[in-house]
């Protein structure tokens, strides 16, 4: 592309056809489309080879998104992309086209010649211009520049075609994203300064939405290069044979699955993944044919499957082996409307579980009976039900958490649940209480009276934002607490507190603590010693209510920030802090505002 006045000229377009298989797997006819891209003063139609598909769209200005553009295709199943400034093609030999008919109605065409903005979307049909579920590509790629001509509405010209023999051919073979756009982007001011057509090629590894290289899959795992049949892929997972079906279900056949090995890296770090992980989006359900034996080590194996609606013969799946549940339905069937029913976990054997973080986490599910679980063994029970929101019970009373360390955002989340027992659990061993019991919504009594938490350092979030109208936590002992963070934070239920004999000596964070509590009547810290606090800030702000704090004989001599301090306290009326130490402190703004002492 080039930009001639105040137009810009597209030296072609770059066509990328989508299909039903992944990383050479499944089954696919890929025709390539005739693209034609038309402003008032130039348009250029590539052509190339086979027919079938068409794509028809305006091209825009720069940094400028045209909303009238449109799309057709008429074959089923097939998804382009297209991309000013070449003609690319992608296409798979000797294939045949398993998409369905609903996937017929969908296409999108984006162009983009690296203009900041510049992007031309269309959709079928008047469906939405997304990228198919079951779209994944590409086993092969071609760019080549064309010439431009100027034509009316609904020509077709072919510069490619006209001049085939004068095209200059140039095979990366293997090569990354990275180096193919920079091969294109040398390619068009080749043709620009020559005149001669360029055609860049490659056989590039096939993606799908955050998809992972195959290749790096061990032994164990395979995932066979054409798929059986009418399925979507299928392959081995240790002895047990799998497959996605036609309709989407995931069948995991008799056998014992491997450990799961570290296959992937990106800003999360490094993780596990399956075998199926890069057909998450095209599959809707799973099942268990067969018993299935899940091995040592099974974090993420039913990850990110986040339009699943079904999970059939649950009870099968042995669990005996596993020592790490970490992450292993993390978001199931989150997009799907409604929460999956019937999850049969209720004999499971999770005995030798250590690691259950993010077990449950985000997944749409209507119940779970975990009420005789066995997890004496756990130590990290981190996020495990976060985020659970459809879950409206969740016994776990009986539960022997003794061995646990961590039980951040366990419960963080649940909006739903009305009722929660915990009130025999030894968390002796617990450090930290981040967030445990944060934005549970509905929940308004919990007894967590007799808790032990004298290992505790961190509790910041704990309670906030939850829908308690009573909690005893006077008799905690949380002398090894240092973030205090938003502890009560929020809390706009809960009309007495006390913490009254609190030993917060080693605490350096009280920011929040006790920030929007409007109907908090009273509040006794007189006796905390805060020698070591760093951070007040907005640790009394927005309580409605209190008309005095006795805060006379506090040490804040390691005090920095008193920011809001006692903001939007109205009916504030007694306070000393005369003979407070603030030599350290940096900011005092908003400290007093809006108190009921005519402080700003």
């Amino acid at each position: 592309m080039y930009k001639k006045g105040r137009n810009w000229m597209i030296a072609g377009i770059a066509v990328t056809s989508f299909g039903l298989s992944a990383f050479g797997l499944g089954t696919q006819n890929a025709k390539a489309a005739t693209a034609v891209a038309d402003d008032s003063n130039s348009s250029v139609v590539s052509s190339v080879a086979n027919t079938g598909n068409s794509a028809t769209l305006k091209a825009g200005q720069a940094n400028a998104t045209t909303d009238d553009s449109s799309a057709t295709a008429t074959s089923a199943g097939t998804t382009t992309d297209t991309t000013a400034s070449g003609a690319a093609t992608s296409t798979k030999n000797n294939e045949t086209n398993q998409a369905s008919a609903a996937n017929a109605e969908s296409a999108q065409t984006d162009s983009n010649d690296g203009a900041a903005g510049e992007t031309v979307d269309a959709s079928a049909n008047n469906t939405t211009n997304n990228v198919a579920e079951n779209a994944t590509v590409t086993t092969s790629d071609e760019y080549q520049s064309v010439a431009t001509t100027n034509v009316s509405d609904g020509d077709s010209v072919s510069k490619a075609d006209t001049d085939a023999d004068s095209v200059q051919v140039t095979d990366l073979k293997e090569a990354s994203d990275a180096d193919f756009a920079t091969a294109k982007q040398a390619a068009a001011e080749t043709y620009k300064t020559t005149g001669v057509a360029q055609k860049i090629t490659r056989t590039a590894a096939a993606v799908t939405n955050d998809a992972i290289d195959m290749s790096n899959f061990p032994s164990q795992f395979t995932v066979a290069d054409t798929p059986t049949g009418t399925d979507i892929a299928d392959g081995t997972y240790g002895t047990s044979d799998w497959k996605i079906t036609e309709d989407g279900t995931l069948s995991i056949g008799a056998g014992e699955l491997t450990d799961n090995t570290t296959l992937n890296t990106d800003y999360r770090g490094a993780y596990n993944v399956s075998p199926w992980y890069n057909y998450a989006n095209q599959i809707t359900g799973i099942s268990f044919d067969g018993e299935v034996v899940a091995s040592a080590d099974s974090q993420r194996l039913f990850s990110d499957l986040n339009q699943v609606s079904s999970v059939k013969n649950a009870a099968d799946f042995d669990t005996s082996h596993v020592t790490n549940f970490g992450c292993m339905f993390l978001g199931l069937g989150k997009n799907v409307a409604e929460p999956i029913q019937n999850f049969d976990v209720a004999n499971w054997d999770v005995s030798k579980g250590t690691n259950f973080n993010w077990m449950f986490g985000q997944a749409n599910v209507q119940s779970l009976d975990v009420s005789n679980w066995d997890v004496s063994n756990g130590v990290n029970f981190m996020d495990m039900f976060l985020g659970a929101s459809a879950l409206t019970s969740l016994d776990v009373s009986n539960w022997n958490v003794s061995k646990g360390t961590n039980f951040g955002y366990m419960f963080w989340g649940m909006a739903n649940l009305a009722s929660l027992d915990v009130s025999k659990w030894d968390v002796s061993n617990g450090v930290s209480f981040q967030g445990t019991f944060g934005y549970l919504k509905n929940l308004t009594n919990i007894d967590v009276s007799n808790w032990d938490v004298s290992k505790g350092t961190d509790f910041s979030m704990m309670f906030t934002s939850n829908g308690l109208t009573a909690l005893d936590v006077s008799n905690w002992n949380v002398s090894k607490g240092v973030n205090f963070h938003g502890m009560f934070d929020s809390m706009t239920k809960l009309t007495n507190l006390d913490v009254s004999k609190w030993n917060v000596s080693n605490g350096t964070n009280f920011s929040d603590m006790f920030d929007y509590m409007p109907n908090l009547i009273s509040l006794d810290v007189s006796a905390w010693n805060v020698a070591k606090g760093t951070d007040f800030s907005n640790m009394f702000a927005s309580l409605k209510k209190i008309t005095q704090l006795d805060l006379t004989n506090w040490n804040t001599g390691s005090a920095t920030n008193f920011k809001q301090m006692f903001g939007w306290d109205p009916n504030l009326t007694q306070l000393d802090v005369s003979k407070w130490d603030v030599s350290k402190v940096t900011d005092f703004s908003y400290m007093f505002y809006e108190d009921g002492m005519g402080l700003e």
